[in-house]
């Protein structure tokens, strides 16, 4: 959810939805077959500072590799996003999960039996 907008940004698989709290109206933003949103297969969160949505997934919902993009309310496009540093640290059991920690200002990952997070930190 974004504040500053007032609008709620849902994935699913290869579809973006928007909701706007002030008209009560859902609405398809954007198709792209490169993201694939899943509620047990992906981690999606609002970074409140950059203003933008961070979704690490596996590519069609396979696979153990993830990858992140960022979700713009302000283009209503995403952006494939290579981080520098070290990747999403592989799991061989179970799923994902994360959150966006305001406090700071980063974006954090884990899988599920790994003793490892990752973290990551959107624009400056």
């Amino acid at each position: 959810y974004s504040v500053k907008h007032r609008k709620l940004v849902a994935v699913l698989k290869h579809d973006t939805f928007i909701y706007d709290v002030a008209t009560n109206e859902w609405s398809k933003a954007v198709t792209d077959d490169r993201i694939y949103g899943h509620d047990a297969r992906s981690v999606f969160a609002y970074d409140e500072r950059s203003d933008v949505f961070l979704l690490a997934f596996a590519p069609n919902g396979r696979g153990k590799k993830l990858q992140l993009a960022v979700f713009s309310l302000a283009t209503k496009r995403w952006e494939l996003v290579r981080p520098n540093g070290p990747a999403i640290p592989e799991i061989k059991y179970g799923g994902y999960m994360g959150y966006f920690d305001p406090r700071h200002n980063c974006f954090i990952v884990q899988g599920r039996y790994i003793d490892r997070l990752w973290v990551y930190r959107h624009g400056k």
